[in-house]
């Protein structure tokens, strides 16, 4: 469906109209329409107030009060201009730009024309479930915001972008046309609309990941990066790999997983070295030395800290070494 039918048939709805994401109707294709010939307006009931995701169409020629909604609330603008006033500022959004506001946030909307077209994406908490959100953990704030580490709102831009703009059109034709098969490509155009989002935010050059050609703007993979690396990573040459700010990136890595680069660096560190332990007879010298620790008293302090006991120590409880094993490696 192109934008321009897309644009009339949500000019005719007079009333909010959501589909049952999931629902019995929607998997079967019964819908309760009803039209109204003289005035050629459409009106869809609403099917099930207990979907986990809901679409409506955003009809407001008068200003709408202050307000806050207990799930994530996405405006997909397609024609006009909405002004939006959030505890963090105002925000005018433009044609094809998306507005994503967190649980809990308080705003109002303006009045708007009678020719903005605008539409509504409530989202539950179960329609984020951990596998669509690890699809979209390379999108970086989107991520953030949908996966609950940061509040308020994301305005995101996408004008010009006829990858994004196709997105949205594959995902609004499902919500104006829908079968059998709509509950299910609901969740993968959802998908492909963020990654469109996230692209043109990064720069619309053809790459989500923008900050280098070889790298990832995304922690997902920063956390690789110190994983194949633990031996020689640092902070400093994680953020120059991928393009990041020192002081940000360490911030960054924080935000999402709780704990400092330097603290995930010695936990890849230690479970390496828990693996040497139980499979070789190397000293624990030497196995420091081999994860990167030049200073085998820090290498203690740290296998203390992270494993309640010295290397040795794990070395008795855990060891598989057989007699007469040549190689410094356990026998099969």
């Amino acid at each position: 469906m192109d934008r321009a039918t897309i644009c009339e048939k949500l000019r005719r709805f007079t009333v909010t109209s959501i589909y049952a994401h999931g629902s019995r109707e929607w998997r079967a294709g019964r819908f309760n329409l009803t039209t109204d010939d003289s005035t050629e307006n459409t009106i869809i009931d609403i099917l099930d107030t207990t979907t986990h995701i809901s679409f409506s169409t955003h009809y407001a020629t008068r200003a709408i009060p202050r307000h806050t909604h207990p799930h994530f609330e996405l405006m997909y603008l397609l024609r006009g201009r909405i002004t939006h006033r959030l505890d963090g500022g105002n925000v005018t959004m433009g044609e094809g730009d998306l507005l994503m506001i967190a649980p809990g946030e308080s705003h109002s909307v303006d009045a708007c024309s009678e020719d903005t077209i605008a539409v509504n994406i409530i989202l539950k908490p179960d329609f984020l479930s951990p596998a669509l959100l690890r699809s979209l953990a390379p999108c970086g704030s989107i991520y953030e915001m949908l996966s609950g580490g940061r509040g308020g709102y994301l305005h995101l831009s996408a004008r010009g972008s006829l990858e994004a703009e196709h997105a949205a059109n594959m995902l609004l034709s499902e919500f104006l046309d829908p079968d059998v098969l709509s509950a299910e490509l609901v969740k993968c155009h959802f998908i492909s609309l963020m990654c469109a989002f996230y692209r043109a935010q990064a720069g619309g050059d053809g790459r989500v990941y923008t900050r280098r050609s070889d790298g990832h703007s995304n922690v997902t993979f920063v956390l690789s990066y110190i994983e194949k690396n633990y031996a020689t990573a640092t902070l400093n040459e994680a953020a120059r790999q991928f393009g990041y700010d020192r002081s940000y990136l360490s911030k960054l890595i924080r935000r999402y997983t709780g704990r400092t680069f330097i603290e995930l660096k010695h936990s890849f560190c230690v479970e390496n070295a828990k693996l040497l332990l139980e499979e070789t007879k190397l000293s624990v010298r030497e196995i420091s030395e081999r994860i990167g620790f030049s200073n085998v008293s820090y290498f203690y302090e740290v296998f203390g800290s992270e494993c309640g006991m010295t290397p040795s120590e794990w070395r008795q409880r855990h060891a598989c070494l057989s007699p007469g094993t040549g190689d410094g490696r356990c026998n099969g």
